[in-house]
């Protein structure tokens, strides 16, 4: 993770250089639709008992009208996780293809315009520089977050554990320590 300073020093590059999200805290999901068929895995490829959701959260997913072949990178999030929640839901983020973020975030956005959340789905909202320090202090709030996750526009996604840390592109800017350091 980086410094939540450095979200003031890339608000000062030309707008929409950098793209910014809510980094969720649960558990990454990889939700693949190969014709109509949704096949779930963990962030390592796993498809065992171990990752899988309750079938109201895959049932829900199923019902967008998808394109038939799509990846898309999600966070399950859920009691088991956190206590305080509700109910269940799967947060969708990005879609896995070889394309810049900008493209595939702004895609994404359009499902979520056009589709909406559902209860058990959402899309992640994504925002641009400038302005991603103010996000990240209004998100410290959040108790679902744990900070942002920082990319730029023209960042290719990097699959498999510690992504970030192998693409000099994308950050994660966290204020878990912070958030407890403060209580």
């Amino acid at each position: 993770p980086v410094s939540p300073d450095f979200l003031k020093k890339i608000d000062q590059d030309a707008p929409g250089t950098w793209l910014g999200s809510i980094k969720a805290d649960g558990f990454r999901r990889i939700c693949q639709k190969n014709g109509k068929v949704w096949h779930i895995s963990g962030k390592k490829g796993g498809t065992g008992e171990h990752v899988k959701m309750p079938n109201e959260i895959a049932d829900a997913l199923a019902e967008y009208p998808w394109p038939e072949n799509i990846t898309l990178d999600c966070e399950w999030i859920g009691r088991r996780m956190i206590e305080h929640v509700a109910h269940e839901y799967l947060y969708v983020f990005d879609i896995l293809d070889g394309a810049p973020a900008i493209q595939r975030l702004s895609l994404l956005n359009t499902f979520g315009m056009l589709w909406g959340d559902s209860v058990l789905v959402k899309f992640m909202p994504v925002w641009t520089n400038p302005g991603l320090f103010d996000r990240f202090q209004e998100q410290m709030t959040n108790p679902l977050s744990e900070g942002l996750v920082v990319r730029r526009a023209d960042s290719r996604h990097l699959m498999g554990r510690n992504g970030c840390l192998r693409n000099s592109l994308v950050f994660k800017v966290k204020y878990r320590n912070i958030r407890e350091l403060i209580k």
